[in-house]
């Protein structure tokens, strides 16, 4: 019957595509989805470094051997290694690194006794959690570390929380054993190291944001915090995940 068509018609009939075309069809296809996140993310271009590294090949893959392999986000397993074993939230809780995996996570230091920037980023964060739509406060999680465990436990913490008004359902104040503190804040360098001996009140006024594989993708300084930039950037880190799981 293809004999009766016309030339045009003619032309227009083709094989099946072959198994190596259909996979290169499927990996152009996954690298337009995966343009499109990193071109949804110029607006927040600080994130594009862990949107750059999700998009790449996992470790140890070789391209060469698997040239038409989709260019995706990696699917390893959500690794939470911040550091939180062995503390306990404002409800006398245990809180663990494995209770974090597959979460996006903002992190600070702070203690009640501190009168100057404690409550002015106490107060930005929960301008953060209260500008984020109800879907994103059940993924993003929020921790506060006291700088200070011996004058902090869980009732002062907890107090402190209420005073702030603080939603504790995605928002966890820590304190623990000072090692365990004290490891934790020579981790992510929260006291002057200047000070001898380390002085609380001189911690950082930093905030941290990891995402979901546990990894810190940004730091921001609260004297220049900006609260819409932080939900923004937030809620796109979260989505690049999201998006893929």
């Amino acid at each position: 019957m293809a004999g009766w068509l016309p030339r045009d018609a003619r032309l227009k009939i083709r094989p099946p595509s072959p198994p190596q075309e259909r996979a290169a069809s499927a990996a152009r296809q996954a690298r337009r989805r995966c343009l499109a996140d990193l071109l949804g993310l110029l607006a927040v271009p600080t994130l594009l470094p862990a949107a750059l590294s999700a998009c790449s090949p996992s470790p140890g893959s070789d391209p060469a051997k698997a040239p038409d392999a989709p260019l995706s986000l990696r699917t390893d397993p959500p690794q939470a290694v911040l550091g939180v074993d062995g503390l306990v939230n404002q409800s006398g809780q245990p809180v663990h690194d494995e209770q974090l995996a597959g979460k996006t996570v903002l992190l600070n230091f702070a203690l009640t006794g501190c009168a100057s920037v404690c409550p002015v980023a106490t107060q930005r964060i929960v301008e953060f959690q209260q500008g984020l739509p109800a879907a994103y406060r059940e993924r993003i999680q929020l921790l506060t570390v006291t700088v200070d465990p011996r004058q902090d436990g869980p009732e002062q913490l907890a107090a402190y929380a209420r005073r702030f008004e603080a939603d504790l359902r995605n928002w966890h104040w820590l304190t623990g054993p000072e090692r365990v503190v004290d490891a934790l804040l020579a981790r992510y360098g929260a006291l002057d190291p200047r000070r001898v001996p380390l002085d609380p009140q001189a911690h950082t006024t930093h905030l941290l944001l990891f995402d979901r594989r546990g990894r810190l993708t940004q730091r921001y300084d609260l004297n220049v915090l900006q609260v819409p930039r932080l939900l923004r950037e937030a809620q796109a880190l979260d989505d690049l995940y999201a998006s893929h799981a």
